[in-house]
């Protein structure tokens, strides 16, 4: 099977929520996962479709600042995108040493990250 860019909305190497929208959404975490799962299984990824999307994300993991809202908590959002990166072969290693150093990481984020050394050990296996 081979996916195109018309299946799946691409705007910089981010996804849009909806086809036809042009505002990147973080709430793409499940479909990045899958992509990657499915490249991983011999599906073809559409030619620049990973490395712009590895490229954005990886932009955006350097650049994320943790949320002062005290109602929200946007830590999870980038402890996810840092494990699809990882799963990616992609790590964004000091972006992951930020956010684990962040005092207040909910428990949710902190398991995602501790998950990521075994993510990129099993990568390397045969």
């Amino acid at each position: 099977m081979v996916l195109t860019r018309s299946q799946i909305p691409i705007a910089n190497g981010a996804m849009a929520y909806w086809q036809g929208l042009t505002e990147p959404n973080d709430w793409n975490n499940l479909r990045r996962t899958l992509l990657i799962l499915a490249e991983k299984k011999g599906f073809t990824l559409p030619a620049g479709m990973k490395k712009d999307w590895v490229s954005y994300q990886q932009s955006v993991a350097q650049n994320f600042e943790i949320s002062k809202n005290k109602y929200y908590t946007n830590d999870m959002s980038q402890a996810y995108r840092l494990y699809v990166l990882a799963l990616a072969n992609q790590p964004a290693t000091s972006a992951m040493n930020r956010l684990r150093e962040y005092g207040g990481l909910t428990n949710e984020a902190r398991w995602l990250l501790a998950i990521i050394p075994t993510v990129l050990l099993i990568a390397t296996w045969p």
